[in-house]
Order: C-alpha cells, then sequence, then structure tokens
C-alpha cells in the first residue's frame, strides 16, 4: 500500500471485512439453496465493491482476485459451472482475503494471490477437482487452528454517533444547572465532586467528536475525477493540487461542504480556466491549475479553491447586479462578492456545467446554515480564490457572554479578538458610520442595542469586543461582558431562523435561553460602501 493511502487504512478495512463476511454468508447459503434469490447478486455486488476498494488503496493482488471471483460468480449465473463443484475454492479465497487483510491491519504486504487466481482460472476452464493434496479443502491453510482476529475497530450507523453526542449535550446543561447549586451551597464535598465530574463530562465529550471526525481527504478525493471529466468535455487541461487532506472535520460537516466545493470547483473549470490556446496568449502555462486546501486557524477549518485563470470581471458584476437588482441602490463595488453570490451570472451561455447562475448562491447558502462563510477574491486574467470557513464542529463550542439591557448573549470565541473598554470621545463619525482606532487602524463600530432594538444602558466607559471574520473586524458597544462558558448549540425555531443577527441559541443550566450572535451577518450588515 502506498504511503499516501496509509490515512485510509482503518476505513477500509473495516468495509473490507464487511463484504468478506457477506461473501461467506452468501455463500453458505448457496450451497444450502442454489436457488437462493439475492445471494448471488450480494456475492458480485461485495466482490466488486471490494475490488473497487482495493484498487483504490492500490492492493494489486486483492483487487486481482476479486476480479477473478467476479468470473466465477459470473460462470456460475450462466451455468457454466456449478456451485458445488467451486465452493471449495471459493471458500479458501475468502480465507485468503481474510488472512490479506490480518497482514495489511498490522502494516505488512498484501499476501501473494497468484495460486489463488490460478485455481480459479481452472475452475473458469472447466477444471473443477482442486490439486492434488487439496481436495475438499474448505481452508487454504488447512490442518491449522482457526485464528480470529481480535475487534480493534467497528463500523457505527452514524445516527448512533447523533445520538450519543444529544447525551453528552444534555450532560453538559445538567452540569451547568448543579454547577449553579453548587455555588450556592459552597458545600466543599460537592465542589470536589463537581470538580472530577467535569473532567470526566470533558473526556467524554472530546472522545464522542474525536469519533465523529474524518477526515476532508474523504470529500476532497472525488475532486480530481470530476474536474478532470469536465476539463475534457470543454477541451480544457486542468489539473488540481490537493493539500491538507488529513484535517479533520466532524462528519457532519464533511458531508456538508461536498455539495459547495462542486458548485465552486465546476464553477472555476467552467468560467475560471482558459482554453489551452487563450492561456498560452495571455502568457500563461497551457495546463490550468486549480489549487484545494485545507487548514485549521483559531478553531476554524479554513478551505480554499483558488484557480489560475481568467479571474472575475468585476465590471460585468456589477452592471448584471445592478440590472437584475441585486446590488443595493448606491454600491459602487459588489468586490465582498454580495452580488456575484446573489444568483446572478457573467456567462454569456448556459452550459450543462454552469450559466444559471443558482451555483454560487447554492454553495453560500450551504455554508451558512453549517455556520460558515464564504469569500472570494479575485484579480482578473489573474486568479480566483474562494475562501471558505466553518466550525470544526457543530456540536459544542466556547463563547463569551455579553449583556445588553437586561438580556445576556453569546459570542463564539472563535471569533473573538479582544476586550476594550473605550470613552464616548474615542468615537468618530456619524450615526451610520462610527469607528474607533486601534493601533493606527480605523475599525468600524456597532451598538449592539442599537442594532437588535434593545434598550441598553452602558456606563460611562464603553465595554467593546473586536469580534473578526476573516481580515475584516468589528467593535461591538455592550453594556456588559460575562463569563466564557461551554455551549451546546441548538439550531432556532422557524420563528426565529429568519434573523439574520443570531446563528443558533442554547439552554443553560438556569433553563435561561441565550441566543449566540451570527458575527459574519453583522459585520456584512454594517460594512460601509467603498
Amino acid at each position: 500500500m502506498k504511503r499516501s493511502m496509509e490515512r485510509y487504512r482503518d476505513v477500509f478495512l473495516i468495509e473490507a471485512r464487511q463484504h468478506v463476511a457477506l461473501m461467506n454468508n452468501s455463500m453458505l447459503a448457496l450451497e444450502k439453496d442454489p436457488g437462493e434469490s439475492g445471494g448471488m447478486a450480494d456475492l458480485l455486488r461485495a466482490a466488486h465493491s471490494l475490488k473497487s476498494m482495493a484498487s483504490t488503496m492500490d492492493l494489486d493482488g486483492t483487487a486481482a482476485l476479486c476480479h477473478r471471483m467476479e468470473d466465477v460468480f459470473d460462470a456460475i449465473e450462466r451455468h457454466d459451472v456449478t456451485i458445488s463443484a467451486c465452493s471449495d475454492t471459493l471458500f479458501s479465497c475468502f480465507d485468503a482475503l481474510e488472512r490479506s487483510l490480518n497482514r495489511i491491519s498490522e502494516s505488512h504486504a498484501e499476501i501473494d494471490t497468484g495460486e489463488m487466481i490460478t485455481r480459479l482460472d481452472r475452475l473458469i476452464a472447466g477444471v473443477s477437482s482442486p490439486p492434488s493434496g487439496d481436495r475438499g479443502a474448505g481452508r487454504a491453510d488447512r490442518g491449522q487452528p482457526l485464528v480470529i482476529p481480535p475487534v480493534e475497530t467497528i463500523a457505527v450507523k452514524v445516527d448512533r454517533l447523533d445520538a450519543l453526542m444529544n447525551l453528552a449535550e444534555e450532560l453538559l446543561v445538567n452540569k451547568m444547572r448543579l454547577d449553579r447549586i453548587e455555588e450556592g451551597l459552597q458545600n466543599p464535598v460537592l465542589t470536589d465532586a463537581m470538580d472530577t465530574m467535569g473532567r470526566l463530562l470533558d473526556d467524554v465529550q472530546y472522545n464522542v467528536m474525536q469519533v465523529r471526525m474524518i477526515p476532508v481527504g474523504f470529500v476532497f478525493s472525488r475532486f480530481p475525477r470530476m474536474v478532470r471529466d469536465l476539463a475534457r468535455e470543454q477541451g480544457k487541461d486542468v489539473e488540481i493540487e490537493l493539500s491538507g487532506v488529513d484535517m479533520k472535520l466532524d462528519r457532519t460537516l464533511v458531508d456538508g461542504i461536498a455539495e459547495p466545493l462542486v458548485h465552486i470547483l465546476r464553477n472555476a473549470v467552467d468560467h475560471g480556466i482558459e482554453p489551452p490556446g487563450e492561456r498560452a496568449r495571455r502568457g500563461k502555462p497551457r495546463k490550468g491549475t486549480i489549487r484545494l486546501s485545507a487548514e485549521r486557524m483559531k478553531g476554524l477549518a479554513t478551505i480554499e479553491i483558488e484557480d489560475d485563470g481568467r479571474g472575475i470581471d468585476w465590471d460585468a458584476v456589477r452592471r448584471i447586479g445592478a440590472t437584475q437588482g441585486a446590488l443595493p441602490d448606491g454600491e459602487p463595488d459588489p468586490r465582498p462578492g454580495a452580488a456575484l453570490f446573489s444568483g446572478i451570472s457573467t456567462s454569456e451561455a448556459i452550459t450543462p456545467v454552469s450559466g444559471r447562475g443558482f451555483g454560487l448562491n447554492i454553495a453560500k447558502n450551504k455554508i451558512e446554515s453549517l455556520g460558515g462563510t464564504v469569500e472570494v477574491q479575485s484579480e482578473p486574467l489573474a486568479y480566483t480564490k474562494f475562501v471558505v470557513r466553518i466550525p470544526l464542529t457543530l456540536a459544542v463550542t466556547k463563547s463569551l457572554f455579553v449583556d445588553v439591557g437586561d438580556k445576556s448573549f453569546a459570542i463564539p470565541l472563535t471569533s473573538v479578538e479582544r476586550l476594550i473598554h473605550i470613552d464616548q470621545a474615542d468615537i468618530r463619525g456619524a450615526f451610520d458610520t462610527e469607528v474607533i482606532v486601534i493601533n493606527q487602524e480605523e475599525v468600524p463600530v456597532a451598538r449592539l442595542g442599537r442594532v437588535l432594538d434593545i434598550p441598553s444602558h452602558a456606563p460611562g466607559r464603553l465595554p467593546v469586543v473586536i469580534v473578526m471574520r476573516g481580515d475584516e473586524r468589528l467593535g461591538l458597544i455592550v453594556d456588559g461582558f460575562r463569563d466564557i462558558h461551554e455551549v451546546v448549540i441548538k439550531p432556532l425555531s422557524n420563528l426565529m431562523s429568519s434573523n439574520e443577527y443570531f446563528a443558533g441559541c442554547s439552554i443553560l443550566g438556569s433553563g435561561e435561553v441565550v441566543l449566540i450572535l451570527d458575527v459574519g451577518n453583522l459585520i456584512m450588515s454594517t460594512r460601509t460602501p467603498t
């Protein structure tokens, strides 16, 4: 197995052993009842799936053996050979596959399957008797004791992991309730027990989340073939470079980002990368390059998709966006990407790949539903880069609690840069464009009470939370800071989901519901046109 594929070994072994077990059981059923419906279909499906997986893992011997087993199954279906004539040899093949998987699990090379393939060839050629000395053998290692390897990995349905995560979240909520009780009683024995419970609960949460984490490579590995096929259909020469494939995300997020990345990559091939002749005229290599990378930064996963194509024609985006009403009146420059993601298209023709303007809009909505953000950077005739930022997990996050009026709100700690206090005199500008200066840089500010239409009573010196999204910053003026807590993120009800300023809610130990602020949308809503 190549070193680059070793990261997928455990998952391969789980699924491969399931396929071998299915083949054993199906063959046993067919021996008892050769007319059993579905048995042969299960054999063919399991052999074909294992062959494909083995090929992907560069296990050529295993793939070749599965391919020849498929030939035998086909011969059985055509009645060229009988089940009774080949069952012993097939069971020996299943045993050989199991031995090979055991070796692979110990980081050794797969076994040599040449002898088993020769025996299958003899079956297909009509020589059904096994080689001398092996007649009637049910196992290739006949005479040796049956060794059953210990169970090291098991396959668990995702919904069971979700149920386990929900239970861990409920434990966290109940721990917060007990913390409040402990604060009131001030009992040293109870305090010690709560400290122990807190450490154990942290371990439970960590291990449950680790079980749910899988490498983004499971998604990224699908794209090279897709990009190749799209490029060939359009007469283009495109290669895709992958990096950061070992970065792990919650499985829900890995599944969720697949569709947005497909839309962005299809646009990169269709709109971004030029045909070879056009690239040559511009002094570029005839082969275009798309770079897909993943990196973990400050509790967030950052995924970048960059192509070295023709870039975005911002003048066309501005013109079409204004015509279709996608740009607010008076907005001179759509570089932040609002119009680009609003459903417009600058393509002159609709192709089977793109051209209707829906792809990027779908991608943006899906990414935001995962609690993430997407930004676009582009230089005409040079490059286009999409930057996607999403949380590592959707379940639990550390948040800063702030007060506005008589209400409390949570701000994800990954979005908080610093906490400061300022005087009213430090604020420059008018009602809608207030800024403060931090390290000789102007930072826009927003009074959270005014944004949320909540009467506030900030003290003389104003508490400000500096939040960030990418390179953009915003100062949120609040009435006061509170503590940092781990919160369990729950989705908003249908009544609240239309409010763009909230990303979710959490239930505290006291039973109080606290809304979690959507920092990305707050920054977008207070952005001043440039």
